[in-house]
């Protein structure tokens, strides 16, 4: 059986900027609730995210996202299986991990791996889906893409808070809806220490940048979620609300 990496359970959020260049500058260079903190620029990359569904989207109405993100001129991949918080656990499972990450060659099939993601739903739902997951796999397709133009930084603040802000330009696109496109600037923060003992602090830095800076608004932390809303929603909820013949 395959076996990934896990990783605690995610603490973050994402903002939508409505005016990249300026709030980007303003947030790295003149940041009030920021001044405390000592920062380093990380990297540059160009990130293709492929989400991965059935056509009814079995996975996301259970809380669970699969992608595969691939970086601009690299010859690794990643499959990610996260259990969306947008979606409560059980308060036993709240600091339990969330994520499962597996590397990969970019051009391995995501079907080579359905081991891999198959485990990672069994320790993600630890109630299971009702059904075997195996079953669901076999008719998952791509559902979203979404590529990313990020620069990524790295806070360290002088109370032990660390995160890391990454601006990313994004386009969000899905087969299911060829030839519309969204195109949004947004801010994605991720705490790195462990939650369960910086998730007051980690929350009042946030709280204390979106009052410094009243225009960036706090967005849904799924690219999924935040694509199926924008491209998808619609559609789907016309389909469902035509009467059958």
């Amino acid at each position: 059986m395959e076996t990934g990496l896990s990783k605690i359970s995610w603490l973050g959020g994402k903002f939508l900027l409505s005016n990249y260049k300026q709030e980007r500058k303003s947030i790295l260079e003149n940041s009030e609730s920021l001044k405390r903190f000592y920062k380093t620029f990380l990297n540059k990359d160009v990130i293709t995210k492929t989400y991965y569904d059935t056509p009814d989207f079995f996975f996301k109405s259970n809380g669970i996202n699969i992608n595969l993100n691939e970086i601009k001129r690299s010859n690794n991949a990643q499959i990610v299986v996260r259990y969306d918080s947008e979606y409560d656990r059980i308060s036993f499972l709240k600091y339990m991990p969330d994520t499962y990450l597996l590397d990969i060659k970019a051009d391995s099939s995501l079907m080579e791996h359905f081991g891999f993601i198959d485990k990672a739903i069994s320790e993600l739902i630890i109630n299971g889906l009702q059904v075997d997951p195996i079953d669901i796999l076999i008719n998952i397709q791509p559902v979203l893409v979404v590529k990313k133009k990020r620069d990524r930084w790295r806070f360290v603040g002088m109370n032990g808070l660390k995160f890391i802000a990454s601006f990313d330009y994004c386009e969000y696109s899905s087969p299911l809806n060829p030839g519309e496109t969204e195109k949004m600037e947004i801010m994605e923060i991720a705490c790195e220490n462990h939650p369960k003992e910086f998730e007051e602090l980690f929350k009042n830095q946030m709280q204390q940048l979106v009052r410094e800076f009243p225009t960036i608004v706090r967005i849904q932390h799924s690219d999924l979620f935040i694509g199926y809303d924008s491209l998808l929603q619609t559609m789907f909820k016309k389909i469902k609300e035509t009467p059958p013949v």
